[in-house]
C-alpha cells in the first residue's frame, strides 16, 4: 500500500504582502497529480490546513477542489487540525463527508482509526487533532482523576496509550499484527527535550509557531515506538525523527507545502509517498519534489551591485536585501522594487556595522521567546515584581483561548 504524506498547507497565508495562493494552488495540484500516479491509497494531511481560524474564502474553495479531485479518484483523505487551525471550525461539516473524506477536529475520534486494506491486510490509521495542553488535560484524564500535567507530553503519552489499547483489542480480533500509523502535529525531539538555539536552526524555523503555551511543548520520539508510520506536521523542514535503537517506527514530518519564512529559504520542499509492505517489516519513504513558484534568497551587497546582472536570477524570487553602502542610498525601497519583483524585507546595514544596533529584526533568540515568557516579563516591568504561579496560570490560560479561538 502506497500512502501520501502531506502537512502545513497554510492556506491563506502571505509572505508579508504578497500573495501566494496561487502557488498554494499549483503545488497542490502537483501533488493530486503525483497521488493519482503512484496509484496511492490515502492522503494524509498533518494539520495546519489554513494558515489561521477564519481562512480566506478562496483558501476554502481551494481546499474543496483538492478534497473533490482526491475522491474522485477514489483516493482517501484523511485530514487533522493543526495548531494554526480551529479544530472545531474545520471539521464542523465532518460528519456529512463522503466515506472517502474524513477530517478530524476533536480527541472524541482517538479510538475510530480509519480502515485501509490492502492484499497484506488491514491497516488502521489513526488520526489525532493538535493537543491543546490546556483543554485535552481535562479531556483526557481518566473519570474521577486529576488532570493531567500542563505539557504537551502528558497529553501525547495518555492519547497514544488509548491508541495502543484500541490497536490491542483489534489485533486480538483479527488474529495477528496490524500495521497502524499514527498522524499527529506536534513538536517531536528525540529525547523529548527543548532543543539549544543551535539545534532549532537544525530542525526548525521562524514560521512555526510556539507551542509552549500551557506548558513544555516538546514531546519525545519514543512515544510512538510500535506504530509502522508516524505522519507528522508541525515543523516546516521535510525530516526524519530519530527513534530509539532498534526501532522499526518510522517518525517523520512531511514539510509544509512552500518557503513560509526567510529561514526556510535553503529548504527543498517535499511530500513523502510512504510505502507499507508485510506487517512488522519497515516502511519504505520517497520523498518527491513541490514546486514552489518563485525561488527564495538573502542578499547583500551595494544598491548598485544588488541592481545590476549579477543578481538577474534572482530578480523574481522573494527575496531578503540588504545594502551595505557607506551612506543609506535615496529612494532605497523604490529603486529595489524597480528590478525585484518580491520584497520580503529589505536593510541598510553598512558594512562594518553591528545589524542589532541599526534597528535590524528581532534576534533568533528572541524570535523564539516563549510568548508566557513575553507576558511575564511585562508583568513584571508595569508592576515592578515577578508574575505570580496563579497570573502565569492566567496568562497561560488566557493566551491559549486566543490561539484556539475559544475567547470571549
Amino acid at each position: 500500500m502506497r500512502i501520501l504524506h502531506t502537512s502545513d498547507w497554510h492556506l491563506g497565508r502571505k509572505l508579508a504582502t504578497h500573495d501566494v495562493h496561487d502557488f498554494q494552488e499549483a503545488a497542490l495540484g502537483h501533488i493530486v497529480d503525483a497521488a493519482i500516479e503512484q496509484r496511492t491509497t490515502a492522503v494524509l494531511v498533518s494539520g495546519d490546513v489554513f494558515d489561521g481560524p477564519v481562512p480566506p474564502v478562496d483558501s476554502l474553495k481551494l481546499l474543496n477542489r483538492i478534497l473533490t479531485r482526491l475522491r474522485d479518484a477514489g483516493i482517501v483523505t484523511i485530514v487533522i487540525a493543526g495548531n494554526h487551525d480551529q479544530a472545531e471550525r474545520l471539521a464542523a461539516n465532518a460528519n456529512l463527508m463522503h466515506d472517502a473524506v474524513h477530517i478530524v477536529g476533536s480527541t472524541r475520534s482517538l479510538t475510530q482509526p480509519v480502515e485501509l486494506a490492502d492484499e497484506h491486510g488491514p491497516v488502521l490509521v489513526y488520526p489525532v487533532t493538535f493537543l491543546w495542553p490546556d483543554a485535552e488535560r481535562h479531556n483526557l484524564a481518566a473519570p474521577g482523576e486529576e488532570p493531567l500535567d500542563r505539557s504537551h507530553e502528558a497529553v501525547t503519552r495518555v492519547a497514544l496509550q488509548r491508541i495502543r489499547e484500541d490497536r490491542v483489542r483489534r489485533e486480538a480480533a483479527h488474529g495477528e499484527p496490524i500495521r497502524t500509523v499514527v498522524m499527529t502535529h506536534a513538536f517531536v525531539t528525540a529525547g523529548g527535550a527543548e532543543p539549544t538555539d543551535d539545534e532549532r536552526a537544525k530542525i526548525a524555523c521562524e514560521s512555526e509557531r510556539d507551542l509552549s503555551i500551557g506548558g513544555v511543548q516538546t514531546v519525545p520520539a519514543a512515544l510512538f515506538d510500535g506504530f509502522t508510520y508516524v505522519a507528522l506536521g508541525h515543523l516546516h523542514r521535510s525530516q526524519q525523527v530519530s527513534m530509539p535503537q532498534g526501532s522499526a517506527t518510522v517518525t517523520r514530518y512531511s514539510g509544509s507545502l512552500l518557503r513560509y519564512s526567510l529561514s526556510e529559504t535553503l529548504h527543498e520542499k517535499s511530500f513523502a509517498v510512504v510505502t507499507l509492505g508485510d506487517p512488522g517489516t519497515p516502511a519504505e519513504v520517497e520523498r518527491l519534489p513541490i514546486p514552489q513558484g518563485r525561488g527564495m534568497a538573502r542578499l547583500r551587497d551595494t544598491l548598485e551591485n544588488l541592481l545590476s546582472d549579477r543578481y538577474a536570477a534572482h530578480f523574481d524570487d522573494f527575496v531578503e536585501l540588504i545594502t551595505t553602502d557607506r551612506e543609506r542610498p535615496d529612494h532605497l525601497f523604490a529603486r529595489l522594487s524597480s528590478k525585484y519583483a518580491a520584497i520580503i524585507a529589505h536593510y541598510h546595514i553598512p558594512d562594518g556595522r553591528d545589524p542589532e544596533l541599526l534597528g535590524r529584526r528581532a534576534t533568533d533568540r528572541d524570535r523564539h521567546r516563549q510568548p508566557i515568557d513575553i507576558l511575564k516579563d511585562f508583568v513584571g516591568k508595569v508592576t515592578g515584581l515577578g508574575a505570580t504561579a496563579a497570573e502565569a496560570d492566567v496568562l497561560s490560560s488566557a493566551l491559549e483561548a486566543v490561539e484556539t479561538g475559544s475567547g470571549q
